[in-house]
Protein backbone atom coordinates (compact mmCIF):
# COMPACT_ATOMS: atom_id res chain seq x y z
CA UNK A 1 0.00 0.00 0.00
CA UNK A 2 1.39 3.39 -1.02
CA UNK A 3 -0.10 6.09 1.23
CA UNK A 4 0.67 9.64 0.09
CA UNK A 5 -0.43 12.81 1.85
CA UNK A 6 0.37 16.43 1.09
CA UNK A 7 0.31 18.50 4.29
CA UNK A 8 2.33 21.39 2.85
CA UNK A 9 -0.03 22.42 0.04
CA UNK A 10 -3.46 23.89 0.71
CA UNK A 11 -5.27 22.01 -2.02
CA UNK A 12 -6.46 18.48 -2.64
CA UNK A 13 -4.75 16.15 -5.08
CA UNK A 14 -6.16 16.67 -8.56
CA UNK A 15 -6.71 14.27 -11.44
CA UNK A 16 -3.22 14.97 -12.79
CA UNK A 17 -1.63 14.28 -9.38
CA UNK A 18 -3.55 11.02 -8.99
CA UNK A 19 -2.54 9.85 -12.44
CA UNK A 20 1.13 10.48 -11.69
CA UNK A 21 0.89 8.74 -8.33
CA UNK A 22 -0.78 5.70 -9.89
CA UNK A 23 1.98 5.55 -12.50
CA UNK A 24 4.58 5.86 -9.76
CA UNK A 25 2.92 3.15 -7.66
CA UNK A 26 2.94 0.80 -10.65
CA UNK A 27 6.66 1.34 -11.15
CA UNK A 28 7.45 0.79 -7.48
CA UNK A 29 5.39 -2.39 -7.54
CA UNK A 30 7.30 -3.71 -10.56
CA UNK A 31 10.62 -2.88 -8.90
CA UNK A 32 9.70 -4.74 -5.72
CA UNK A 33 8.38 -7.71 -7.71
CA UNK A 34 11.68 -7.75 -9.56
CA UNK A 35 13.50 -7.91 -6.21
CA UNK A 36 11.87 -11.29 -5.52
CA UNK A 37 13.37 -12.71 -8.72
CA UNK A 38 17.01 -11.65 -8.41
CA UNK A 39 19.87 -12.45 -6.05
CA UNK A 40 20.39 -8.80 -5.12
CA UNK A 41 16.80 -8.41 -3.91
CA UNK A 42 17.63 -6.33 -0.82
CA UNK A 43 19.72 -3.92 -2.91
CA UNK A 44 16.91 -3.56 -5.46
CA UNK A 45 14.40 -2.74 -2.71
CA UNK A 46 16.76 -0.17 -1.18
CA UNK A 47 17.34 1.45 -4.59
CA UNK A 48 13.60 1.58 -5.27
CA UNK A 49 12.86 3.01 -1.83
CA UNK A 50 15.47 5.76 -2.20
CA UNK A 51 14.19 6.55 -5.70
CA UNK A 52 10.61 6.69 -4.42
CA UNK A 53 11.56 9.11 -1.64
CA UNK A 54 13.40 11.42 -4.03
CA UNK A 55 10.68 11.28 -6.70
CA UNK A 56 7.93 12.12 -4.20
CA UNK A 57 10.00 15.05 -2.90
CA UNK A 58 10.54 16.22 -6.47
CA UNK A 59 6.85 15.88 -7.34
CA UNK A 60 5.90 17.98 -4.32
CA UNK A 61 8.44 20.70 -5.09
CA UNK A 62 7.55 20.64 -8.78
CA UNK A 63 3.92 21.49 -8.07
CA UNK A 64 5.16 24.84 -6.77
CA UNK A 65 8.06 25.56 -9.15
CA UNK A 66 6.28 24.53 -12.37
CA UNK A 67 2.60 23.86 -11.68
CA UNK A 68 1.56 23.51 -15.34
CA UNK A 69 4.49 21.54 -16.80
CA UNK A 70 2.85 18.10 -16.91
CA UNK A 71 -0.41 19.39 -18.38
CA UNK A 72 1.37 21.51 -20.99
CA UNK A 73 3.71 18.67 -21.96
CA UNK A 74 0.82 16.23 -22.31
CA UNK A 75 -1.22 18.72 -24.33
CA UNK A 76 1.65 19.54 -26.67
CA UNK A 77 2.44 15.85 -27.15
CA UNK A 78 -1.20 15.23 -28.09
CA UNK A 79 -1.15 18.18 -30.50
CA UNK A 80 1.96 16.62 -32.07
CA UNK A 81 -0.09 13.47 -32.78
CA UNK A 82 1.48 11.16 -30.18
CA UNK A 83 -0.57 8.13 -29.09
CA UNK A 84 -1.94 7.47 -25.59
CA UNK A 85 1.00 5.35 -24.45
CA UNK A 86 3.45 8.02 -25.59
CA UNK A 87 1.35 10.67 -23.82
CA UNK A 88 1.62 8.76 -20.53
CA UNK A 89 5.37 8.43 -21.02
CA UNK A 90 5.82 12.15 -21.74
CA UNK A 91 3.59 13.11 -18.80
CA UNK A 92 5.52 10.95 -16.35
CA UNK A 93 8.85 12.15 -17.75
CA UNK A 94 7.69 15.78 -17.42
CA UNK A 95 6.96 15.17 -13.75
CA UNK A 96 10.30 13.53 -12.93
CA UNK A 97 12.71 14.92 -15.54
CA UNK A 98 14.65 17.06 -13.04
CA UNK A 99 14.59 14.55 -10.18
CA UNK A 100 18.39 14.47 -10.38
CA UNK A 101 18.32 17.97 -8.88
CA UNK A 102 17.65 16.31 -5.52
CA UNK A 103 21.35 15.38 -5.57
CA UNK A 104 22.38 19.03 -6.06
CA UNK A 105 22.86 21.07 -2.91
CA UNK A 106 20.14 23.56 -2.06
CA UNK A 107 22.78 26.28 -1.83
CA UNK A 108 23.84 25.71 -5.44
CA UNK A 109 20.26 25.49 -6.71
CA UNK A 110 19.38 28.78 -4.99
CA UNK A 111 22.57 30.57 -6.03
CA UNK A 112 22.04 33.94 -7.68
CA UNK A 113 24.31 35.19 -10.42
CA UNK A 114 26.60 33.32 -12.82
CA UNK A 115 27.97 29.88 -11.94
CA UNK A 116 31.61 28.83 -12.09
CA UNK A 117 32.65 26.11 -14.54
CA UNK A 118 32.71 23.57 -11.70
CA UNK A 119 29.27 24.62 -10.49
CA UNK A 120 27.87 24.39 -14.02
CA UNK A 121 29.30 20.88 -14.31
CA UNK A 122 27.62 19.92 -11.03
CA UNK A 123 24.30 21.28 -12.23
CA UNK A 124 24.54 19.48 -15.56
CA UNK A 125 25.17 16.18 -13.79
CA UNK A 126 21.55 16.20 -12.62
CA UNK A 127 20.49 14.76 -15.99
CA UNK A 128 22.57 11.60 -15.67
CA UNK A 129 21.89 11.26 -11.94
CA UNK A 130 18.16 11.47 -12.56
CA UNK A 131 18.30 8.81 -15.26
CA UNK A 132 20.31 6.52 -12.98
CA UNK A 133 17.85 7.07 -10.14
CA UNK A 134 14.88 6.09 -12.30
CA UNK A 135 16.49 2.72 -12.95
CA UNK A 136 15.65 1.96 -9.32
CA UNK A 137 11.95 2.27 -10.16
CA UNK A 138 12.20 -0.03 -13.17
CA UNK A 139 11.33 2.97 -15.35
CA UNK A 140 10.59 2.41 -19.00
CA UNK A 141 13.48 2.94 -21.38
CA UNK A 142 11.53 5.76 -23.05
CA UNK A 143 11.17 7.69 -19.77
CA UNK A 144 14.85 7.34 -18.98
CA UNK A 145 15.77 8.50 -22.49
CA UNK A 146 13.58 11.60 -22.17
CA UNK A 147 15.14 12.44 -18.82
CA UNK A 148 18.62 11.93 -20.29
CA UNK A 149 17.88 14.01 -23.39
CA UNK A 150 15.78 17.01 -22.37
CA UNK A 151 18.82 19.33 -22.35
CA UNK A 152 20.04 18.25 -25.79
CA UNK A 153 19.89 20.95 -28.48
CA UNK A 154 18.54 20.60 -32.00
CA UNK A 155 21.91 21.73 -33.43
CA UNK A 156 23.89 19.19 -31.36
CA UNK A 157 25.41 21.63 -28.86
CA UNK A 158 23.43 20.44 -25.83
CA UNK A 159 24.32 17.93 -23.11
CA UNK A 160 25.09 15.31 -21.90
CA UNK A 161 25.58 13.36 -25.17
CA UNK A 162 25.53 16.05 -27.84
CA UNK A 163 22.60 14.49 -29.70
CA UNK A 164 21.36 16.34 -32.78
CA UNK A 165 18.02 16.73 -34.58
CA UNK A 166 15.82 13.66 -34.75
CA UNK A 167 18.40 11.62 -32.82
CA UNK A 168 16.87 13.35 -29.79
CA UNK A 169 13.74 11.44 -28.65
CA UNK A 170 10.61 13.32 -29.68
CA UNK A 171 9.35 13.28 -26.07
CA UNK A 172 12.52 15.07 -24.99
CA UNK A 173 12.07 17.64 -27.77
CA UNK A 174 8.54 18.31 -26.54
CA UNK A 175 9.67 18.53 -22.92
CA UNK A 176 12.56 20.86 -23.79
CA UNK A 177 10.12 23.45 -25.16
CA UNK A 178 7.74 23.16 -22.19
CA UNK A 179 10.57 23.20 -19.65
CA UNK A 180 12.06 26.35 -21.18
CA UNK A 181 8.66 28.07 -21.33
CA UNK A 182 7.89 27.25 -17.69
CA UNK A 183 11.38 28.27 -16.60
CA UNK A 184 11.10 31.65 -18.31
CA UNK A 185 7.56 32.43 -17.16
CA UNK A 186 7.99 31.16 -13.58
CA UNK A 187 11.48 32.60 -13.08
CA UNK A 188 14.47 31.12 -11.29
CA UNK A 189 16.76 32.18 -8.44
CA UNK A 190 19.17 33.77 -10.92
CA UNK A 191 16.58 35.11 -13.38
CA UNK A 192 13.35 37.07 -13.04
CA UNK A 193 10.18 35.78 -14.69
CA UNK A 194 9.17 37.21 -18.06
CA UNK A 195 5.78 37.41 -19.78
CA UNK A 196 4.33 34.50 -21.73
CA UNK A 197 4.61 36.48 -24.95
CA UNK A 198 8.28 37.25 -24.31
CA UNK A 199 8.93 33.59 -23.50
CA UNK A 200 7.20 32.52 -26.71
CA UNK A 201 9.30 34.99 -28.69
CA UNK A 202 12.45 33.46 -27.18
CA UNK A 203 11.32 29.95 -28.17
CA UNK A 204 10.64 31.09 -31.73
CA UNK A 205 14.02 32.81 -31.89
CA UNK A 206 15.81 29.64 -30.74
CA UNK A 207 13.86 27.27 -33.02
CA UNK A 208 16.22 25.37 -35.30
CA UNK A 209 19.14 25.96 -32.94
CA UNK A 210 18.08 24.91 -29.45
CA UNK A 211 14.61 23.55 -30.16
CA UNK A 212 12.93 21.39 -32.78
CA UNK A 213 11.28 23.99 -35.07
CA UNK A 214 8.27 21.72 -35.68
CA UNK A 215 7.62 21.42 -31.94
CA UNK A 216 7.97 25.18 -31.43
CA UNK A 217 5.60 25.86 -34.33
CA UNK A 218 3.03 23.46 -32.86
CA UNK A 219 3.40 25.05 -29.42
CA UNK A 220 2.95 28.55 -30.85
CA UNK A 221 -0.12 27.50 -32.84
CA UNK A 222 -1.78 25.83 -29.84
CA UNK A 223 -0.56 28.02 -26.98
CA UNK A 224 -3.86 29.68 -26.05
CA UNK A 225 -5.68 26.35 -25.97
CA UNK A 226 -2.91 24.65 -23.98
CA UNK A 227 -2.89 27.42 -21.39
CA UNK A 228 -6.67 27.13 -21.11
CA UNK A 229 -6.32 23.44 -20.30
CA UNK A 230 -7.91 22.18 -23.52
CA UNK A 231 -5.67 19.42 -24.92
CA UNK A 232 -7.96 18.28 -27.74
CA UNK A 233 -6.20 19.36 -30.96
CA UNK A 234 -9.30 18.61 -33.00
CA UNK A 235 -11.50 21.09 -31.20
CA UNK A 236 -12.04 24.48 -32.91
CA UNK A 237 -10.44 27.30 -30.97
CA UNK A 238 -9.55 30.94 -31.31
CA UNK A 239 -6.20 31.82 -32.82
CA UNK A 240 -3.51 32.28 -30.15
CA UNK A 241 -2.52 35.81 -29.24
CA UNK A 242 1.03 35.55 -30.52
CA UNK A 243 3.39 37.31 -32.86
CA UNK A 244 5.74 36.01 -35.51
CA UNK A 245 8.76 37.58 -33.84
CA UNK A 246 12.01 35.93 -34.78
CA UNK A 247 10.68 34.28 -37.93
Amino acid sequence: VLNVTDPLQERAFGTEDCGLLLELAARVSRAWQKADRVDRGREVVEDATDALRRVLQHLRDGRVAAPHRVRLASGLARAMGMNDEALRTVSFAAAVHDVGMTFVTGELRARRGPLSDDQQAQMRRHVELGAELLDGLDAMTEVREIVMSHHEWWDGSGYPRGLRGTDIPVGARVLAVIDAFESMTQGRAHRAAISRQSALNELVRAAGRQFDPEVVECFERNLSRLLAGDDDPGRPHAAPETTNAGR
